[in-house]
């Protein structure tokens, strides 16, 4: 089979596993547009994917639930996050697949996902405020 058709193949399983409630863009949608950026970096990828997913109808709930257990030990504050290069590599380790500058050794999100630097602090007289 070629690649493009294993693609075509993994895209038709994951819409079948996308929940109807998730469809414009809860997490399973997205989880969904992870595992197929996952299939497109290689086509040993690919065929791994594939092959994982015939007959299988709980991958999104699953790659959902580490999704989750992850944000939750990395919780900030009251907020949740995880950078996409972080989702790659949780969905690269549930597929056993490689995953190339996805992350970085410590599981942080990639450069393009950093977030912006504190801005400068300003220094108010009382007088201005008069």
């Amino acid at each position: 089979m070629e690649n493009k058709e294993k693609l075509q193949k993994i895209q038709a399983a994951l819409n079948k596993m996308i929940l109807p409630e998730e469809r414009d863009g809860g997490l399973s949608a997205e989880l969904a547009g992870v595992v197929r950026k996952l299939a497109a970096i290689s086509g040993h990828n690919a065929e791994v994917i594939a092959a994982d997913l015939d007959g299988k109808s709980d991958v999104l709930k699953v790659l959902s639930k580490k999704a989750w257990d992850y944000a939750r030990q990395h919780k900030k504050g009251n907020g949740y996050s995880m950078g996409e290069g972080v989702a790659l590599k949780l969905a690269a380790e549930y597929f056993a697949v490689p995953v190339e500058a996805a992350a970085d050794a410590e599981g942080t999100a990639p450069e393009t996902e950093k977030a912006p630097a504190a801005p400068e602090k300003k220094i108010f007289r009382l007088e201005d405020l008069l």
